[in-house]
């Protein structure tokens, strides 16, 4: 940006403010020089230039699209601004006369007074506000030695003019005009017909190569009737050379480059002579915003196949490069990498201007459109995408807990610098892989939008999805070590130290000895009883710790059910502590009824009934109990023996089971109240005859009976409810 104006740039000369009317005296080339200087002297006055502050200077109006201050109507441009720090109408001219100069019909405003020193020669310097590229083709007498125009560029630097006499100085000037309605400076030239003087300077948006050898619409005939004519053209193209660029706008990241191509073709039906290609950069930060450098510039040569480095060129910077001649239909290219100064990006940035303008010799004939010998590039700083990678251990920056690699980028990333991936604005995709060390956990990603896949705790991958500058880091975390151990004997716990992931449960086998159970399990947060005789740990463990148990004996609670047709009369349930302890209860029947052997499918080593040697009842008892378990108790009717008199012969008693089937025994136990059957069975040759001859004593008979199918005869007891009972029978010979 223009910020001081009042800056001195040629310190020999002297700063003075002239009147219309004096600087109109300087353009009278008959006017000898005392008397000129005279004059002057008499009618200017001296003036203490003041600062202009750069959001107050405007020219005639503000160009949006640009963010440049356009001077008039027509297309030329003012200095470098961010849009929006300017009203219309709250401005300062740059000059108090609003002063400019006339460069091959081209009006520049002069960015402050004319400088001017009187002498031989008298010498006229002057700055212009806007950049601007010039060449002069006149070759002849420099003119009157009375007069030197010196022209300072928008970047402080005198503009050359070509290579004929008077390289730093405009050749030809015999006069100094001066046009009091515009306040616009001329250089009156010795140059005849031709125009050897040209100017370009405005915004010309890109437009892309045309069609090879097109069709002038001014000529009449399509077969080339007129005088063919040279006619050159610039062209920005991509740093390949295959497209053109789109619009006048070219993206750089902040502190990286950017690559384009500059095509200088002669698309005319005539060869173009003495073809010069030339260069404006910003290189004045105070004066124009961003400032522009050339880092590369490859020369395609004649062939176009060429990769040689660039050797013209003004300063580090600017480009310059002087052709013999450039056939019709032939093209030269040139590859440049530069770099804006410009660290602010957004929509209100100052963006740096390039502009390129090809010239040709009048004398070898006129161009046929000097619309597009001139085009401009601006540079505009654009956030890139720029992706760090990283590694924390245990919570702090780096360490050996892993790595993390960039595994795969889109097409327009760089390679890494370091750790860093530079890529296009908008770019995703970029995958980033960790993996863990030995003895460290990974646990996850984090900085970056992203998709993962492939995640463990040894590693995984990420996917960037948004297009933003971060920092993608890998996270790992120490293996924290779990010890365990036993409070006195009874059992054990392992194993007895492991190194688990980060954030997961520790697992342990807990083995106690026979007749022990788990009595205490603390440390690492709390354990839990997993299944079986495994233990895990409550919560995921995040830090090294210790597993205690300990052991105590299994307490049984034991239980006698009775049933029916008895009761238990003492304690019930009963506890007992393995293995010392033993479960007792006694047991009293009902009437006519006896405990007998307990039925027991938990309980183990249970014994009874025995006699109660405390009182009335029986006891049963366990023992080696582990675990809780029931005892049921059973209760059987009083049973009572029935026999057969041992001196019965000639024939036997045989008894019937409860099925009627024969039992071969001489005694049966009859419940009580039950009765007791039997057949008389006779020996051979002999009979039993009559009822009369079967008895019983201790009970009564209560029927004898024959059955002739089967020629038996049986009897029956009567009900046996108390004590036994003897039958006898008598048998006679047949």
């Amino acid at each position: 940006m223009l910020n001081t104006m009042s800056r001195a740039r040629v310190r020999p000369f002297g700063r003075v403010k002239a009147s219309g009317f004096a600087i109109g005296a300087l353009i009278l080339g008959t006017m000898s020089t005392p008397i000129m200087a005279q004059q002057l002297m008499s009618a200017q006055s001296v003036e203490q230039l003041t600062e202009v502050a750069a959001d107050r200077l405007c020219t005639a109006g503000f160009n949006t699209d640009y963010g440049w201050f356009d001077v008039t109507a027509i297309n030329r441009f003012g200095v470098l601004e961010f849009p929006g720090q300017l009203t219309s109408g709250a401005c300062t001219n740059s000059t108090a006369a609003g002063l400019a100069v006339d460069l091959g019909t081209l009006p520049l405003t002069l960015a402050g007074p004319a400088i001017y020193h009187i002498g031989t020669p008298s010498t006229v310097r002057v700055n212009v506000l806007e950049p601007a590229l010039c060449e002069d083709y006149y070759a002849g007498a420099v003119g009157t030695p009375n007069w030197q125009l010196d022209i300072i560029d928008a970047n402080g630097d005198a503009m050359q003019f070509g290579t004929g006499p008077g390289v730093l100085s405009m050749p030809g000037v015999t006069a100094v005009d001066y046009a009091a309605a515009n306040g616009a400076i001329r250089p009156v030239r010795a140059d005849t017909d031709a125009q050897w003087l040209r100017c370009h300077s405005g915004l010309a948006a890109n437009a892309g190569p045309p069609a090879a050898n097109p069709v002038d619409p001014d000529h009449v005939f399509s077969d080339g009737f007129e005088q063919p004519l040279a006619d050159l053209r610039v062209d920005f193209l991509d740093a390949q050379g295959g497209a053109a660029l789109p619009g006048d706008v070219i993206d750089q990241g902040v502190a990286a480059t950017v690559s384009y191509r500059v095509r200088v073709s002669n698309i005319g039906s005539w060869a173009a002579s003495q073809v010069r290609i030339r260069e404006f950069v910003p290189t004045n930060a105070p004066n124009l915003g961003p400032t522009v450098t050339r880092t590369a510039c490859i020369d395609h040569g004649v062939s176009g196949n060429d990769n040689t480095p660039c050797t013209n060129g003004i300063g580090a910077d600017k480009f310059a490069v002087d052709l013999a001649t450039l056939a019709a239909g032939a093209h030269r290219d040139f590859t440049f990498t530069r770099a804006s100064s410009g660290t602010v990006f957004g929509a209100g940035q100052s963006q740096a201007l390039i502009q390129v303008a090809a010239f040709s010799d009048p004398a070898g004939g006129v161009d046929a459109n000097y619309a597009d010998n001139s085009r401009s590039l601006r540079i505009k700083v654009v956030d890139q995408v720029t992706i760090t990678r990283a590694v924390w251990t245990n919570g702090s920056a780096g360490g050996a807990g892993g790595t993390i690699a960039r595994t795969s980028a889109p097409v327009g990333c760089a390679a890494e610098v370091g750790v860093a991936s530079t890529c296009p604005p908008g770019t995703t995709g970029l995958v980033y892989t960790a993996s863990a060390s030995t003895g460290f956990t990974f646990t996850g990603f984090t900085g970056c939008a992203g998709t993962t896949s492939g995640m463990s705790e040894i590693g995984g991958s990420l996917t960037t999805t948004a297009p933003s500058s971060c920092t993608v880091t890998a996270n790992f975390r120490s293996k924290p070590v779990v010890t365990t151990s036993v409070s006195g004997t009874n059992g054990a716990i392992t194993p007895p130290s492991q190194d688990i992931h980060y954030n997961t449960q520790a697992f342990f086998t807990v083995n106690p000895s026979t007749g022990y159970e788990v009595d205490t399990i603390t440390g690492c947060g709390g354990v839990v009883h997993h299944m079986g005789n495994t233990w895990k740990t409550t919560a995921p463990v995040t830090a090294n710790c210790a597993v205690l148990v300990s052991f105590k004996p299994i307490t049984s609670t034991v239980t006698a059910n009775a049933g029916l047709h008895g009761t238990v009369t003492s304690q019930n349930p009963v506890q007992i502590t393995y293995p010392t302890d033993q479960a007792f209860f006694v047991v009293e029947a009902d009437a006519n009824y006896v405990a007998e052997a307990a039925n027991s499918s938990s309980c183990t080593n249970v014994t009874g009934p025995v006699p109660n040697p405390f009182g009335a009842g029986v006891m049963f008892s366990a023992n080696s109990v582990m675990g809780d378990c029931e005892i049921d108790l059973i209760f059987n009717l009083v049973t009572y023996p029935v026999t057969t008199d041992p001196a019965i012969v000639n024939g036997k008693i045989w008894f019937l089971d409860a099925g009627g089937a024969q039992v071969s025994s001489t005694s049966i136990d009859v419940p009580h109240g039950q009765s007791a059957t039997f057949n008389l069975i006779p020996d051979s040759g002999y009979k039993f005859n009559l009822p009369g001859d079967v008895s019983a004593a201790g009970c009564s008979l209560a029927s004898v009976n024959y059955n002739p199918s089967t020629q038996i005869w049986s009897a029956t007891t009567s009900a046996i409810t108390g004590t036994g009972c003897q039958v006898s029978a008598v048998f006679t010979p047949l």
